[in-house]
């Protein structure tokens, strides 16, 4: 039998639950330093979000460095674009314009242009065109004219309908199809009042003298009763119905009558009373139509009239013409430019007591669009320029 030795050494029970209180003791206390507030946890919390907005606040030094940069170099490309002063430019200079319009085609029903032959809708399409400068106005603002540069649609327009509704047809088509809305670049048809501009004392001496059926322009001619007049004429400088005092307080002949409150204008009705009425006791007529053919002596720039003569092809002058001749009778219509004999005429559209014509009238548009005087001209290296905002 082993004998028990008492004095051998060994953990006794006392000392091992002051151990595990010790122990406790220190896990407590180590608990307390890491999830207390000032704790291990919310210290290291805290660094990394400082680490986070220290790494923003870096990105965001990195990219206002990169824009300052992006806009030196911005500034360095503007520096570096030749913006042309209005001074240095002249008439007949090709600017490279494009349209930018969310229409590419234009309808055109006949009960607005009083068309017979086509009864059916015209498409009037969008052109190519090259794009010159026509005219540098005193406020900076440039018009450009555009000269053909491929096939280009007509417009064909008849009788008293084609009369009311011309001038805005021909204004309304030629800015839907080629105005620039990032620009702000409207665009109408040209006008005689774009021409006249541009004549020489030749040409003014030439058309003042001029004399159609002994009825002089500038001068009063009369039309008998019993023949038309188209609506819109009523309203028109130059008008004077059943008396000898002719209008002065109307729309002049450019004007497309869409403001007047008397009319509606597109007129779509062809009917005698709304679209035209009955002369009766006598309809006096201010004479405005003139037909002279014209040679570079004819215009004070001969750059403008090259631009006539580039045109290439016989195009409507947005510009209504009426005439009365010694044998009472008369007729309306809309001006035009013809190509062979650099000639102005007029399409002839309301004659004697006919509402409409035996053909319809048709003709090219000729656009221009103005450029406002906050858009810079910008030279290109091989000479040509565009334009930026």
């Amino acid at each position: 039998m082993r004998k028990v030795n008492y004095k051998e050494k060994g953990i006794t029970l006392i000392a091992l639950v002051i151990t595990i209180i010790i122990l406790l003791i220190l896990a407590g206390v180590t608990l307390s330093t890491a999830l207390s507030d000032n704790g291990l946890f919310k210290r290291a919390k805290e660094a990394g979000e400082k680490y986070k907005e220290s790494e923003r606040q870096e990105d965001e030094a990195l990219k206002s460095i990169e824009d300052e940069i992006d806009g030196i170099d911005k500034n360095k490309d503007e520096d570096e674009d030749e913006v042309i002063e209005r001074s240095e430019l002249k008439v007949g200079d090709v600017i490279n314009y494009m349209p930018k319009t969310n229409q590419t085609t234009y309808s055109v029903s006949s009960d607005i242009s009083g068309c017979i032959t086509n009864t059916e809708e015209q498409i009037i399409t969008q052109g190519q065109y090259i794009w010159k400068i026509m005219n540098i106005n005193e406020d900076n603002s440039i018009e450009l004219i555009g000269i053909p540069n491929g096939e280009i649609t007509k417009l064909g327009l008849n009788g008293v309908r084609g009369y009311n509704n011309g001038i805005y047809l021909l204004n309304d088509i030629c800015n839907t199809l080629y105005k620039n809305t990032d620009l702000n670049a409207e665009a109408r048809n040209i006008n005689m009042t774009d021409i006249e501009l541009k004549f020489s004392d030749k040409a003014k001496s030439e058309i003042a003298s001029y004399s159609y059926s002994e009825i002089q322009y500038g001068s009063i001619g009369r039309i008998e009763k019993g023949y038309i007049y188209p609506a819109l004429f009523e309203y028109e400088n130059g008008s004077g119905i059943d008396t000898e005092k002719i209008k002065e307080d109307g729309i002049d002949h450019n004007n497309d009558g869409t403001k007047l409150a008397e009319i509606t204008i597109p007129l779509r009705s062809n009917e005698e009373g709304v679209a035209y009425k009955k002369i009766n006791l006598g309809l006096y007529v201010k004479q405005n139509y003139f037909n002279i053919q014209t040679n570079e002596e004819y215009y004070k720039d001969i750059n403008f009239y090259n631009l006539l003569v580039d045109e290439n092809v016989d195009f409507w002058i947005a510009t209504r013409t009426q005439y009365a001749n010694s044998g009472r009778t008369g007729g309306f219509g809309i001006q035009c430019f013809f190509k062979n004999d650099k000639e102005f005429k007029h399409g002839l559209l309301v004659v004697g007591d006919q509402d409409t014509g035996d053909v319809d009238t048709n003709y090219c548009l000729c656009p221009i669009v103005t450029l406002n005087s906050d858009i810079k001209i910008v030279a290109q290296e091989d000479g040509s320029y565009i334009l930026k905002k």
